[in-house]
């Protein structure tokens, strides 16, 4: 990361909210009508949870009926928050630290946004080249112009998603021609 980007650059000022006793298919219904996959749930104007479409697939699989269950039974706390002037640096340190996949923007002590895991991985300098970045030809590490444009994608930083079981890791490895966390490589 080159720190150029803040929380704010890549927040979703709009998200889905949803209230602590609403049932859990009301806010299943409106993250699929909204397309996304997490909701801030909130008690008043305070965010006290997240819930996610995975959440209320476990919910389902337990045989729960989400019709009879609020969300506040299944949304996962405490928030975890940051704020729109935080380098996306710190958003992916919160990410991959707490293991959580969305983090609520909070400016002036209120709500701005929300960002997500994806929103972190698909920012523009989330998987910059260390080497030769800006320049208009891949570069070894000496400087000297690389013919080999099959080593033009070995130079990337090691913090990531992998390529194998999808998490955001902070150390990934190169194995047979994959980036793998360090979970991935012990198996």
């Amino acid at each position: 990361m080159n720190g150029s980007l803040s929380v704010g650059d890549v927040m979703r000022r709009d998200y889905v909210g949803v209230n602590e006793g609403d049932p859990v298919a009301g806010a299943a219904e409106l993250m699929h009508e909204e397309g996304v996959d997490g909701a801030l749930v909130v008690r008043g104007s305070d965010p006290v949870g997240i819930v996610t479409g995975g959440d209320v697939v476990e919910m389902v699989a337990r045989g729960d009926d989400p019709a009879d269950t609020a969300v506040d039974a299944i949304m996962r706390q405490p928030v975890i928050t940051v704020g729109p002037d935080d380098d996306l640096s710190e958003a992916v340190g919160a990410i991959t630290d707490r293991g959580v996949r969305w983090l609520v923007v909070v400016a002036e002590g209120e709500v701005a946004g929300m960002v997500s895991e994806h929103d972190v991985l698909t920012a523009p300098t989330a998987l910059s080249p260390v080497e030769g970045v800006g320049s208009s030809e891949p570069t070894d590490p000496v400087g000297a112009p690389n013919t080999d444009v099959g080593l033009q994608s070995a130079t990337y930083a090691t913090q990531g998603v992998c390529e194998v079981c999808g998490a955001l890791s902070r150390d990934l490895d190169s194995h047979n021609g994959q980036l793998v966390c360090e979970d991935c490589l012990a198996m």
